[in-house]
């Protein structure tokens, strides 16, 4: 019994040692063979310990085996989990090699369906974005999960792995506590769409986004851009879930149109005074494309302009005809001791002589008149 609970412990330390060095495998050496190659070794250790589990069980003492560290430390159960993990990482990472369906070379071959070369092209890989749990992230991940994941022929326990692998912050946590195994897909799913597929939040937390632009402080294209997209996007995230927006088309144009400047709004009502019908989104969008299109070809053509080079003014200053009868007291230049410049950078003691004397000159003329 001890040497087969010794081989045990061995071949669950090798399995533990193939999943680390798996995921220490540089890209530039994780090609189609090398993949295959680790998952049938995997597979072989995987078989080995299950043999050795059974023989375990079969001819050894139960008592003793019960009492034993293979069960106490429960080694089996440890190791289906790494052996679980790993195989998960390897059929990832295998998957990536899988050649696309016919559909889509006979879509690249042409009319001919015997063209090879037509049959060899791929598709460019999807990725998925990581939903960290906010609601308003939720129905873009959960329609391309669905369509590239979910609704797929992959085995469930590759799907727990893609689904974990694919959650962070809040939505993580809510998970977290779920094992990696074929039964616990469903369970895992369900709990996130129970928790997030709140329609009613969704559509508040869309309509929020809607009617919360900002007005325009200017003629800007990037702010009719802006505006433009954001409400297309959210009248296309509300037809999603469900609300018929079909009818919105005469309150969609008066709030958007609220948002733009002076100069567009006037553009937009010369443009549909001519029509006495109600005006739909589908005209204002255009007119708006238009417009920014404009005001992007106005901007870029403004830039060719070369600025003028700039000359500073020259200015004149008209002296008064008491000027000239004004001397320094220390230059003898015709202006004032406290605009003299080489007053300000004499000495101290000098500047202190020349204020002395100006003084003494200014009260003799006060003694004089």
């Amino acid at each position: 019994m001890d040497s087969l609970i010794f081989l045990q412990e061995d071949v669950s330390k090798r399995i533990a040692k193939a999943k680390s060095n798996f995921k220490k495998s540089p890209r530039d050496r994780l090609s189609k063979d090398y993949v295959e190659t680790k998952l049938q070794s995997l597979e072989q250790l995987w078989a080995q310990f299950l043999d050795n589990h059974r023989e375990l069980l079969k001819t050894c003492d139960q008592t003793l085996l019960r009492a034993s560290s293979y069960l106490d430390k429960d080694v089996y159960s440890e190791t289906e989990e790494v052996y679980v993990e790993c195989r998960c990482l390897i059929k990832a990472a295998l998957s990536k090699y899988v050649d696309e369906p016919e559909q889509f070379s006979e879509c690249n071959s042409g009319n001919s369906k015997g063209n090879k070369r037509g049959s060899n092209a791929k598709l460019p890989k999807i990725i998925i974005p990581i939903f960290s749990g906010k609601y308003s992230e939720w129905s873009a991940f959960r329609d391309l999960y669905l369509s590239l994941v979910h609704n797929t022929d992959m085995e469930s326990i590759q799907k727990m792995q893609y689904l974990k692998g694919l959650l962070t912050g809040e939505a993580e946590q809510l998970v977290r506590h779920i094992s990696l195994a074929d039964g616990n897909y469903m369970r895992c799913w369900n709990m996130l769409e129970t928790r997030y597929n709140n329609k009613r939040y969704l559509c508040n937390t869309i309509l929020k986004r809607l009617f919360a632009q900002p007005n325009a402080s200017a003629e800007s294209a990037n702010f009719i851009r802006e505006l433009l997209d954001t409400t297309s996007e959210c009248l296309g995230a509300l037809s999603s879930l469900g609300v018929d927006v079909t009818n919105w088309d005469i309150i969609i144009v008066y709030i958007t149109a609220l948002r733009l400047d002076h100069e567009s709004r006037k553009q937009w009502e010369l443009q549909s005074a001519n029509s006495t019908e109600l005006p739909t989104w589908k005209a204002f969008e255009e007119f708006l494309t238009n417009r920014f299109r404009a005001l992007e070809f106005v901007d870029s053509g403004s830039n060719f302009n070369q600025s003028k080079p700039h000359h500073p003014t020259k200015s004149f200053h008209v002296a008064d005809d008491s000027n000239k009868y004004i001397k320094c007291k220390f230059c003898k230049e015709p202006h004032r001791l406290a605009h003299c410049r080489n007053f300000v950078s004499a000495e101290e003691h000098i500047r202190r002589k020349v204020r002395v004397q100006a003084r003494r000159m200014y009260q003799k003329k006060q003694l004089h008149l």
